[in-house]
């Protein structure tokens, strides 16, 4: 996220819609908007829309207090994942049997969004009302846990075994769920694509490299 992609967000998006929301309900445009703390948020609120009062969560909180950090996220990394490692699967079973390797060349963009699109339609409301539990708990009804993830985690293991990656366990799976890594700068961004092309160069000694670069990423996944 960078500040000019919030700022168009904010004004274009998100405005119209609590405006829209409001005069369906009968209510005035009064907005309170709360947000993690982070520089990519830090806009002149007041004159982009008077009617909207923003605050901010604390630094280093959002993984206590966020709303999507309780569960959310993990239920759909779960879906996902699941997802993916089936597509795997399948394709592994049908005629060619590409090697892993030849699959995750093959995995573009398209499939990752298509595989996202799916895999939030599974999240449930329960799902999204159960998130309150620690910023709002008033505001939940009957939220059981997220029940899904466990049994999910085992699925994923067991595929993951039948594609013959018989050293992944139930520990590694949930590591990745888990993952909540940082941000990457501009810089390291290049340096980890500088490093990828190299040892690209390295392994491959045809000519699609080159193609392949272009249009594949080797894994797609979903920091959160």
């Amino acid at each position: 996220m960078t500040r000019n992609i919030f700022c168009e967000w904010f004004v274009d998006h998100a405005v119209p819609e609590f405006k829209a929301y409001c005069q369906k309900e009968n209510l005035s445009f009064k907005i309170f908007l709360l947000l993690d703390n982070t520089s990519a948020h830090e806009l002149d609120y007041e004159s982009l829309c008077p009617n909207i009062k923003v605050l901010f969560l604390p630094p280093n909180t959002t993984s206590l207090l966020k709303p999507m950090d309780q569960g959310v996220m993990a239920t759909f990394r779960t879906y996902y994942l699941q997802r993916m490692v089936s597509m795997l699967r399948k394709e592994m079973a049908g005629e060619g049997k590409p090697s892993v390797k030849e699959f995750w060349k093959s995995y573009n963009i398209l499939n990752g969004m298509e595989n996202m699109d799916a895999s939030w339609e599974e999240v449930t409301s329960q799902c999204m009302n159960g998130v309150w539990h620690h910023a709002w708990p008033d505001a939940v009804h009957s939220f059981l846990g997220f029940d899904a993830i466990p049994s999910l985690e085992q699925e994923i293991v067991k595929l993951v075994k039948d594609v013959s990656l018989a050293e992944v366990e139930g520990d590694d799976v949930q590591e990745l769920l888990e993952y909540n890594g940082e941000q990457l700068t501009n810089e390291e961004l290049i340096e980890l694509d500088q490093q990828r092309l190299s040892e690209e160069s390295k392994a491959d000694d045809d000519d699609d490299v080159g193609q392949d670069d272009k249009e594949s990423p080797a894994f797609l996944w979903i920091a959160g």
